[in-house]
C-alpha cells in the first residue's frame, strides 16, 4: 500500500511539468505559423489603381485611316478630291494642314476671338465642308461624341448650335464642328442605307486670331 501511495504522489508531482512542456510546445508551433510568409498571389487580372483614364490625351487615338481614291468619290466639279476620309458617300473637308490631316487624321481646331457664326463659349471649333458624292441623293445626319465617353460634340450650320447637323445631300454643305477640349472624337454620319463612324484627334491650334490654348 505504501508503495502504491508513493507512485501516485510521484505521478502528481510530474504532472505540472508535463503540462508546462506541452503548453510551451503548442506556443512555439503557433508562433512559427504566424511568422510564416504569406502565400504569393496566383496569376490573374491586376487590380492596380491609378491607371490612365479614357481620355484621348492619355492613350493613343485609334483614328480612321481609310482614304477614298478620288475617282471613286464622284464629287461635284470644283470640289477638292484630296484626302477624302472614309468610304463615303459623305466626306469631311477640314481646314487643317493637308499633310497632317492625311498622315495622322488630326483636326486642328481653335477658339477664335471673333466668329461670324454661333458657337458654344470656350469650345474649340473648325470649319468643315461636307462633300457628298453625286451618286447619293437623300438626307444626311451628322452627330459626334468623344471616344469612350458619352460627351457629345456640337455643330453649326450657320443658324444655331445643335448636337445634330441635318441637311439634304446636294454637292457640299458648309458647317462648323465643335469640341469642348482637345482629345479623341468621332463623327457619326448617317444617311439612307449607310452609317459611318470617322475617328479623329482634335488638337488646339492657337494663332494670332485665336485665344491661347489652355
Amino acid at each position: 500500500m505504501d508503495r502504491l501511495s508513493r507512485q501516485v504522489r510521484r505521478s502528481q508531482s510530474l504532472l505540472p511539468g508535463r503540462v508546462l512542456a506541452l503548453v510551451t510546445l503548442v506556443s512555439l508551433l503557433l508562433a512559427s505559423c504566424s511568422s510564416a510568409p504569406s502565400p504569393r498571389p496566383t496569376s490573374g487580372p491586376s487590380s492596380t489603381t491609378g491607371s490612365p483614364t479614357n481620355s484621348a490625351d492619355a492613350t493613343p487615338c485609334a483614328v480612321t485611316r481609310h482614304w477614298q481614291p478620288p475617282a471613286r468619290a464622284r464629287l461635284m466639279t470644283g470640289l477638292s478630291t484630296h484626302n477624302l476620309l472614309g468610304p463615303g458617300p459623305v466626306y469631311p473637308g477640314v481646314y487643317t494642314d493637308p499633310g497632317r490631316w492625311r498622315r495622322a487624321t488630326v483636326v486642328e481646331m481653335s477658339d477664335p476671338r471673333y466668329s461670324d457664326v454661333p458657337r458654344p463659349k470656350n469650345w474649340l471649333g473648325v470649319k468643315v465642308l461636307w462633300k457628298i458624292s453625286t451618286a447619293y441623293r437623300g438626307p444626311v445626319w451628322i452627330s459626334g461624341s468623344r471616344v469612350n465617353s458619352s460627351e457629345s460634340m456640337k455643330f453649326s450650320g450657320g443658324a444655331a448650335v445643335s448636337r445634330v447637323l441635318h441637311f439634304r445631300a446636294h454637292g457640299a454643305w458648309p458647317s462648323q464642328s465643335f469640341v469642348p477640349e482637345p482629345g479623341c472624337y468621332a463623327w457619326h454620319i448617317r444617311g439612307r442605307g449607310f452609317h459611318l463612324t470617322l475617328v479623329f484627334r482634335a488638337v488646339c491650334l492657337a494663332d494670332r486670331g485665336a485665344k491661347p490654348c489652355g
